[in-house]
């Protein structure tokens, strides 16, 4: 019995390690939840009122569901592995003169896959595959995101975003136009109720780099690494090193202002945004981007 649930719940949800929840539980709510309201609660009361903005939101739903399917399926750049290169690296090892200058050729090398990691690639530890010019691993379209598909996965970040605001447009004029009878003191409770959800919806659409897993951050996120042309990989591991109050001029030097008072640090990352003033010194060398956009 026990085998038997495991079974189902690996063929719905996926394997261990590597499960779809987020995206069935983005569908499950879109399609069973979202799509409903939309037809019994809001276009019937607010078509003739609000006909553009009904279809713009029927235009927009058609480019995101377009753009979650290439993002699933699409490849997103998966290395081939097992590649005469990766022997041919091995057996070059012993002879690479670079060692003395502290270089280490092993660093391009996938021991997994058994391949050579191009600049920017790295492997993904849920799909256990090396992905060219990786980004991340996004459970919401259980696959990772990377050269052929990013595109694909920014405009669905930027048609999600599109969506939120229309409906939160229409959750205030249902309530505030509509639904009259809500501002009384017998629709107290209702309009009580219903505000706390708008309230929710509302702080989730605008939370702003506090997590990637929210629709506007990740959009605002990733819209801001293609601006500064790196990848999220790169973005969290290499770029931003913050040591005491000291931000090392070798990562982004476009981040650190230095003026007279020290050295402005903006401090970005996926999870929080700060910034501080150092007195300090900038630490580090001339290193590009393409020395240590690799791991």
């Amino acid at each position: 019995m026990i085998a038997s649930i495991s079974l189902l719940r690996s063929i719905v949800f996926g394997p261990p390690g590597n499960t779809k929840a987020a995206l069935i539980f983005f569908l499950v709510t879109v399609v069973l939840w979202g799509y409903p309201m939309y037809l019994i609660k809001c276009l019937p009361v607010t078509w003739n009122e609000l006909q553009i903005y009904h279809v713009l939101f029927l235009c927009t739903n058609v480019i995101m569901w377009i753009c979650l399917y290439h993002s699933n399926s699409i490849d997103p750049g998966f290395l081939p592995r097992n590649i005469p290169e990766y022997d041919l690296a091995i057996k070059q090892v012993a002879h690479f003169d670079e060692w003395k200058q502290g270089q280490n050729p092993l660093t391009r090398l996938c021991h997994t896959c058994r391949t050579v990691k191009p600049l920017r690639a790295k492997h993904c530890r849920v799909c256990n595959r090396c992905v060219k010019e990786f980004d991340h691993h996004c459970p919401y379209i259980h696959n990772c995101v990377g050269y052929y598909n990013r595109v694909y996965f920014l405009a669905f970040l930027c048609t999600l975003v599109v969506l939120i605001a229309i409906s939160n447009y229409f959750m205030y004029y249902i309530v505030y136009y509509v639904q009259s009878d809500w501002l009384t003191v017998i629709g107290t409770c209702q309009l009580a109720f219903f505000s706390v959800m708008i309230a929710v919806v509302f702080f989730m659409s605008v939370r702003f780099c506090t997590g990637k897993s929210f629709r506007v951050s990740a959009a605002i996120f990733n819209l801001m690494i293609v601006v500064i042309n790196v990848i999220t990989y790169v973005f969290d591991y290499h770029i931003l090193e913050m040591e005491g109050w000291v931000l090392r001029k070798d990562y982004i030097p476009a981040l650190a202002i230095q003026t007279g008072w020290g050295l402005l640090a903006i401090h970005v990352n996926s999870r929080v945004v700060s910034v501080a003033l150092s007195a300090g010194r900038c630490l580090g060398g001339d290193q590009s981007l393409a020395e240590i956009g690799v791991g």
